[in-house]
């Protein structure tokens, strides 16, 4: 699966969970397609602990700041994807896999089945996501279902899709962060799909939250 750049952001918030978030993803596609983002306000302490534990290719942290409070986890989220963006349009890879470090892929296969659905589906396909998000996604749905926007936990996006439209956030609505924004952008040339035969966990800390 050479042909997927998987982009992963993540926090020091998330230490919770990334050991067994790293495990799946190394099941899913070898550690040399991998890369991470650190965001943690820590002056990397979190990005350096991880190069210890985790296999990835490439590993950076960027020190977003926290102010103001209101936007910080947009912004950290659009800061980081953007960077990871930027990489991948100067690579030669095909597709653009987020996989956010609190959505457990439980299949070994989740990332070779969601390359094979948006080789599969028509042309005009920007994005395949799996299941995660119990209340957004229907988990009383099957199989391949087109929808009107992607959530980021664990999608797939084609390389035309992220060349025109950039991950971003909109302050003044802060309801949608920037796998809404995109999907939004992008509406009127894209379509979307879930599959809903992948469900992912969402792994959440023991207080529930899952916000940095």
């Amino acid at each position: 699966m050479s042909e997927v750049f998987v982009a992963v952001y993540t926090n020091k918030v998330k230490r919770y969970c990334d050991q067994l978030f790293f495990d799946a993803l190394n099941k899913n596609i070898s550690s040399d397609h991998i890369h991470v983002i650190d965001n943690s306000n820590d002056h990397g302490e979190y990005m350096n602990e991880l190069k210890a534990r985790i296999q990835c290719n490439y590993i950076a942290h960027l020190d977003i700041s926290e102010q103001p409070e209101i936007t910080k986890f947009h912004r950290k989220v659009a800061e980081s994807v953007t960077h990871l963006r930027l990489m991948f349009l100067l690579s030669q890879y095909k597709y653009f896999l987020i996989a956010e470090s609190d959505v457990i892929l439980n299949n070994d296969k989740t990332i070779e089945t969601l390359l094979q659905n948006i080789k599969e589906l028509p042309e005009d396909t920007g994005a395949v996501g799996a299941l995660y998000y119990d209340g957004f996604h229907n988990y009383s749905l099957t199989g391949i279902q087109q929808t009107n926007h992607v959530l980021s936990g664990c999608t797939i996006y084609k390389r035309s899709m992220i060349e025109r439209f950039p991950f971003r956030y909109d302050p003044n609505y802060l309801p949608s962060f920037p796998d809404a924004i995109i999907c939004i952008d992008a509406i009127n040339d894209f379509k979307y799909y879930n599959n809903h035969e992948l469900k992912c966990s969402h792994a959440h800390s023991e207080n529930g939250s899952r916000y940095i």
